[in-house]
């Protein structure tokens, strides 16, 4: 299903796009592993600086427009462009139809080059 975009929704992904090439895969590019603290989920830090892993709700330009930009908090993901392109939001944990977890959620259970590349090619396929 192609999706017809406003040129702020394309902005809002393309910007996610350059978001997650840029701060999240070329880590992984350049040698960078994760560090995983389990008990607080917004706890993820690349090994060789400490610094945080921007990959949560509030580093995602697509994230924050489907939750503030339509005037109120979306917290279930209804208008993300992510969910009405695929069905599911991308934290989902189980797809119904593949038995497969969302690029996020299939991301945040193994935080590789591989996972944060589904991702990528997930968002890139709602510009198509």
């Amino acid at each position: 299903m192609k999706l017809v975009l406003t040129d702020v929704e394309r902005q809002a992904v393309s910007d996610s796009i350059k978001h997650w090439e840029e701060d999240i895969k070329k880590h992984f590019e350049n040698g960078d592993s994760v560090i995983f603290w389990g008990d607080d989920s917004e706890k993820t830090e690349w090994k060789n600086t400490g610094k945080k892993v921007l990959c949560y709700t509030s580093d995602c330009p697509l994230c924050l427009l489907s939750k503030t930009g339509h005037g109120y908090t979306d917290e279930d993901c209804d208008y993300c462009l992510y969910k009405i392109k695929y069905g599911n939001s991308c934290d989902e944990d189980f797809d119904g139809d593949t038995g497969q977890k969302e690029a996020w959620a299939e991301w945040i259970s193994n935080l590789c080059l591989e996972t944060c590349n589904t991702m990528i090619k997930k968002l890139q396929g709602i510009l198509e």
